[in-house]
This record gives structure tokens, C-alpha cells and sequence, in this order.
């Protein structure tokens, strides 16, 4: 067993996700795809609610369907980014629940959108329960959580670490944490009805901090790009041919395989 600590911790910076994270623009391409299924499904949903859409990286990209996407931001510098890629951005924190009535009004979306967001907030059911009656008849639900069951962090705890980082599954700011089953529990609790999970790989992804540290490696002192790495002929090789191959040999063990969790629910009926 010591011998193994001492290899994890000669591996610990490989695991430190806190290195100019939030300087990286992600992608998530399973909510993507999770919302063009629900365009092919149902081509009258027009409005998207994207709760807490950070910089708008990903609002823009649900633009691009034919969806309008309305987001929630309070950080100041996410808000002037992402009001050049929403349709509309309202500034307020997302569980303060009077402030962003009084901003939404009786207004109702197709689909409600909390991508890797719950797990910031100290009571993400009651989140999900509130905002429920801003989604319209026969809307639906997306949700992405970070996989705290994910293969490095098992490796981590086995060998008795559990440190915070500034970004990832670890963020030092996530309050709550999720397995595909508990996800799952807390849709429900929620009063929705789950209607197809997914999953966006983790094989690689612990390996996003090397990646960074050798983009941002040429520009120290420069603030760095968000998108540098995404606009990179790396990334977009990965993007083509790794990418596809990892969603598939992920979904052979999504529990172990997997950094998110991508849940599509709608208004359970029953309840």
C-alpha cells in the first residue's frame, strides 16, 4: 500500500484540476446532443432556460439547433461573455428564488437546462422543485452532474486522498456530490420522471491539467485563452477520432468510465 501512495503522489499532479480551469471553455457534447434530440422529438420546443450558463459556451452551441436560450448568471465576467453568445442573460443568482421570479415573471420554457450546476448549491432538490414551474407543458428537464464514482477518483480515495481543487469533481465550491444512482434519486425526489441517462467520458479528462499546463506553458504571465485549447488542431483531432471512441468503451462502465452524468426528465405525471 505504500508503495502505491508513493506512485499516486508522484501521479498527483496529473489528478490537480485547479490550475486555470475556469480559463478553459468546455464543452459539453452529450447536453448538446441530449438537446438535438429533443429538437428532432419536438420541433415546436423553441426556448431553452439555462440555469447558470457561466460564460455561455454552451448556450451558444444549443443556439446553433434553433433553440432561443434565455441564461442565469450572477459572476460579472461570465455575464458580459455570455450576453454576446444568449439571447438573453439575466443577472441573479440562480437559488435566489425571488429574484429571478420577479426577472422571469410568468414566463414558462421548453427545456430547463442546469448543466453542472446542482452541485454547487446546498439544496439542489429544492432548486429543481422551485424552478419546475418555469418549464412549460411537455417540457423537459436536462441536467449534467460531475461522477464522483469516476476511475480516478476511486483511485484516490483508495489510497486515502480526497483533496479539493479549484475546478472539476473535486471543485473546492461543490457542496453536493453524484453517482448515476443518487442522480438519478434526487430527479425523482424532484417530481420528475426520468427519461434516458447519459454519460460523457472521463478516461481522459484527468489529464486535462497536463494538457493546460502546456498551452499556457508558452504565455506565462498572459492572461490566458479560454478557448485556446478548443481552436487547437489537437483538440480538434481528439474531438474527431478519440472522442467517439471513448463514449463507447465509457459506456461499457459508466459508473467507473465517466466524468458526467446527463439526465433528460420531464413533469412526472404520477406526481
Amino acid at each position: 500500500m505504500q508503495q502505491m501512495q508513493r506512485v499516486f503522489r508522484s501521479m498527483a499532479p496529473m489528478f490537480d484540476l485547479s490550475a486555470s480551469y475556469y480559463a478553459f471553455d468546455d464543452i459539453n457534447h452529450t447536453v448538446v446532443d441530449a438537446l438535438a434530440r429533443v429538437r428532432r422529438e419536438a420541433p415546436a420546443a423553441r426556448s431553452v432556460l439555462d440555469v447558470g450558463c457561466g460564460r455561455g459556451r454552451l448556450g451558444g452551441a444549443i443556439r446553433k439547433l434553433g433553440f432561443g436560450v434565455t441564461g442565469i448568471e450572477r459572476h460579472g465576467d461570465a455575464l458580459q461573455m455570455a450576453r454576446q453568445r444568449l439571447d438573453e442573460v439575466l443577472a441573479a443568482d440562480l437559488a435566489d428564488e425571488e429574484a429571478v421570479a420577479a426577472a422571469l415573471g410568468g414566463r414558462r420554457f421548453d427545456v430547463m437546462l442546469f448543466a453542472d450546476v446542482l452541485e454547487h448549491v446546498a439544496d439542489p432538490l429544492r432548486v429543481l422543485r422551485r424552478y419546475r414551474r418555469f418549464l412549460a407543458p411537455g417540457g423537459r428537464v436536462v441536467i449534467s452532474l460531475p461522477n464522483i464514482a469516476s476511475w480516478d477518483r476511486r483511485l484516490a480515495l483508495l489510497v486515502g486522498r480526497f483533496d479539493y481543487a479549484d475546478s472539476g469533481v473535486m471543485d473546492r465550491t461543490h457542496l453536493r456530490f453524484f453517482t448515476f444512482r443518487t442522480a438519478q434519486i434526487l430527479v425523482r425526489e424532484a417530481g420528475l420522471a426520468v427519461l434516458a441517462v447519459d454519460h460523457a467520458p472521463g478516461i481522459v479528462r484527468p489529464f486535462l491539467p497536463l494538457i493546460k499546463r502546456f498551452f499556457a506553458g508558452s504565455e506565462s504571465g498572459a492572461a490566458p485563452d479560454p478557448e485556446a485549447i478548443l481552436r487547437s488542431p489537437a483538440y480538434r483531432l481528439y474531438e474527431r477520432w478519440l472522442l467517439p471512441a471513448e463514449y463507447g468503451v465509457a459506456r461499457l462502465w459508466r459508473g467507473l468510465l465517466a466524468f458526467r452524468i446527463v439526465i433528460v426528465a420531464a413533469a412526472d405525471a404520477s406526481g
